[in-house]
């Protein structure tokens, strides 16, 4: 099938084996993004004096590969999560702001306020921004064209090597029906080796329609998957460092912790956070007569967190090591025959 006839809106009947979304987004693209420096890397290996690299074994040579597509595939996968998150509605409303905007409300109130507090403070902008980027990725994943950076990726990778990504929005129903910011979908990557497609085509209408079709079929009912297509998702799936899906994979280590910026000119913190002075000798203490910025002397100790352990505060968190993924004990894809098929239609009647 050519690459560029394919579109995620037709029923697709295809050998498709599933992987984590937010791994396959991300690997794909810091895949492309690297492919053209790593491919000068190897030139100049190859083509330069034997003394300037002493032979480089292939070894070493992969090995300095992986690294660079590694680098670009951790910057990558901070975005792919959030998305993956807002798509299955496990994001908040921290999840859409910025750091200075939580910065310019605690210099405005004059002291840090509370994770629910700013919760609170941004529940308009999450609703409007949360609704507009599902939207947004929902249309992105489910049209994959050219216009899209995950779409150029997913040509690119079709053309040279035969398997194409495949991102799956299964929405989930509410009682009243579907909506970007009420209900979430089941959303789903595959890597797959397509065998047919037939067009979805629906009556001309006013509403925006919403499909999706996700089934396992009898892999009798078509010719069995040939040893050369199973190396091809054994190679693409190397080739990406893509392992089979783990349902008990933990992704949330390559969130970016929300940093929460000290308000301009901050008060000093009362015995509560700073152990060393006794609290009776804190010039902020109520019964002292003095309130800190921003407060009455009546609430002054109360808004004060306790001072976190070292290590323990947003910034440190960025620095500290984090443990490898879990990865699913099957080391190889077990493709299946599925029919697959999900998108947005300018119609209300399907035919």
């Amino acid at each position: 099938m050519p690459p560029d006839s394919f579109s995620p809106r037709d029923l697709t009947i295809a050998w498709a084996a599933r992987v984590s979304l937010p791994q396959l987004g991300a690997r794909l693209m810091a895949f492309i993004e690297t492919r053209a420096s790593i491919t000068v890397f190897r030139l100049a290996v190859q083509n330069a004096p034997s003394t300037v690299f002493g032979n480089l074994p292939e070894e070493l040579i992969a090995m300095i590969a992986r690294n660079v597509r590694d680098m670009a595939f951790e910057r990558r996968m901070k975005k792919w999560v959030k998305i993956s998150n807002c798509l299955t509605d496990n994001c908040n409303a921290l999840s859409h702001v910025h750091s200075d905007e939580i910065s310019d409300i605690n210099n405005h109130e004059g002291y840090n306020l509370s994770e629910d507090e700013l919760q609170e403070a941004f529940s308009d902008e999450y609703t409007e921004r949360h609704r507009h980027k599902v939207a947004k990725w929902y249309r992105n994943l489910t049209t994959m064209d050219g216009r899209s950076e995950i779409g150029k990726c997913a040509r690119i990778l079709a053309q040279e090597h035969g398997i194409r990504p495949y991102f799956m929005m299964n929405p989930l129903y509410g009682a009243e029906g579907y909506d970007y910011i009420d209900n979430p979908f089941d959303a789903r990557a595959y890597l797959i080796l397509p065998v047919t497609q037939a067009p979805v085509s629906s009556a001309r209408g006013d509403e925006t329609a919403i499909f999706a079709v996700n089934g396992i079929l009898d892999p009798s009912m078509m010719a069995a998957l040939r040893d050369d297509q199973r190396q091809k998702f054994q190679t693409t799936a190397a080739m990406l460092s893509l392992h089979p899906y783990n349902v008990e994979e933990d992704e949330s280590m390559y969130e970016e912790p929300i940093e929460i910026p000290e308000p301009e000119h901050a008060p000093r913190p009362c015995g509560a956070c700073t152990p060393w002075l006794e609290q009776n000798e804190c010039p902020f203490m109520p019964e002292n007569g003095l309130a800190h910025k921003g407060t009455t002397a009546a609430n002054s100790e109360s808004i004060f967190a306790k001072e976190e352990p070292v290590g323990s505060s947003p910034t440190a968190r960025c620095t500290q090591s984090v443990p490898k993924p879990k990865r699913s004990k099957a080391k190889e894809l077990l493709p299946q025959l599925m029919i697959l098929g999900c998108g947005e239609l300018e119609a209300s009647v399907f035919c």
